[in-house]
């Protein structure tokens, strides 16, 4: 009996696997082709690298740029103290990018990639499902697929306002639980357009790119009548609300009304340190968020670093243009309110590096901060007071 037990135990565990090596295997593959792909049907952004990385490398102040000294440092094992120096280094990826030489850019990704579990998929999958299961109760609660381009919607008929919430790496729904019931407590509509390449779930695609996401979230809108809404970003959500913002403004039919930015990936001194984590090895992204924040959340880094280089991360990196939508030191001409949420211990957003861009970016009235990791803003318990004081 316990050798029955035993050789049936083998046979599952092996099983697993297997599957698990060759769905691993699948997904590499995809990454290559998502990278050939990607990068013959993609321009990236037509900016002067050298004249934005010098401008802004002449505004960083000292606590900014050891971080980024440093960071470099991890990522292209050059020791100097001149940000200009590394300028060269960082435009080359620009230019290999440009020269399509895709097989040069997935072996480094390859190299660098941990194995994500397909069982960890089907987890977030199924908590994604179970979320919008519980406000099916309440709510008429809908899912759009266009082309693998998903959109989930959930509405009351008794709202007429809408917003639209880019979710961060992984598109998990859970954490914004509170922030979802109190803005449909408000009067509005929640639309969540899931960006495929950062799907932890069972909903990621590596064959779209943010421009076609774009494309697909105004079409979406506009057949729905929905010309003028409020927007919420978190994380990686920050670039994505960027490049929708540059988007609508070409086509001049769509009006976003406020923003509510939750530590969103939206400056350049950020999006580098994230955008590179693929040519690095894992270790040194480690490093480089141990840096940045407290030694208490070391094992939060541990977990962070690991997504960043899954194809989770990879994937999601491939898909976005080359620093086409960041947010520069630089005032930005926004005509709408931007409501900004900072944490202290935070490699993407914090008040420390990122001193002079919220400063030049920012109302001080419409900036809040707190102490804490990466992800505390949706949970936290100063948010709801200070939404209730903001949202109409």
């Amino acid at each position: 009996m316990i050798r029955k037990t035993l050789y049936f135990s083998v046979s599952i565990i092996g099983s697993f696997l297997v599957i698990e090596y060759l769905f691993e295997k699948y997904t590499r593959k995809q990454l290559k082709s998502q990278i050939r792909d990607l990068l013959n049907n993609k321009n990236d952004s037509d900016i002067n690298c050298n004249t934005v990385l010098k401008n802004e490398f002449s505004k960083v102040k000292s606590c900014e740029k050891i971080h980024i000294l440093y960071s470099f440092e991890n990522t292209f094992n050059i020791n100097s103290n001149n940000l200009e120096k590394f300028i060269p280094r960082i435009n080359s990826y620009k230019i290999l990018r440009q020269s399509l030489d895709s097989n040069k850019i997935f072996e480094t990704a390859n190299m660098h990639m941990i194995w994500y579990p397909y069982s960890l998929r089907l987890f977030f999958n199924f908590c994604n499902d179970l979320f919008l299961f519980s406000y099916k109760f309440n709510y008429s609660v809908k899912e759009y697929n266009n082309n693998n381009n998903y959109i989930y919607t959930i509405n009351d008929k008794h709202n007429n306002k809408n917003v639209v919430l880019f979710l961060g790496l992984g598109g998990i729904l859970f954490p914004f639980n509170r922030v979802i019931n109190f803005f449909l407590e408000k009067g509005y509509n929640i639309i969540i357009p899931l960006y495929g390449p950062a799907q932890a779930s069972l909903k990621f695609n590596l064959n779209i790119n943010e421009n076609s996401y774009y494309q697909n979230i105004r079409y979406f809108l506009l057949s729905k009548k929905i010309y003028n809404f409020d927007i919420i970003s978190w994380s990686l959500g920050g670039i994505l609300y960027k490049g929708f913002h540059n988007y609508i403004i070409k086509y001049n039919d769509l009006k976003i009304n406020h923003s509510y930015l939750f530590e969103p990936l939206i400056c350049v001194r950020s999006c580098m340190d994230t955008f590179f984590s693929h040519i690095r090895e894992y270790k040194n992204t480690l490093n480089i968020m141990n840096f940045a924040t407290s030694k208490k959340y070391n094992t939060h880094n541990i977990i962070f670093s690991y997504f960043l280089h899954t194809i989770i991360g990879f994937g999601t990196a491939q898909s976005l243009g080359y620093f086409t939508n960041v947010e520069t030191k630089n005032k930005e001409n926004i005509e709408y309110k931007r409501f900004l949420f900072v944490s202290s211990d935070d490699l993407i957003i914090n008040y420390k590096l990122d001193k002079e861009y919220i400063k030049n970016n920012y109302c001080d009235e419409y900036t809040y901060y707190r102490k804490g990791y990466h992800g505390g803003w949706p949970n936290s318990n100063k948010l709801l007071p200070i939404l209730e004081k903001i949202v109409k």
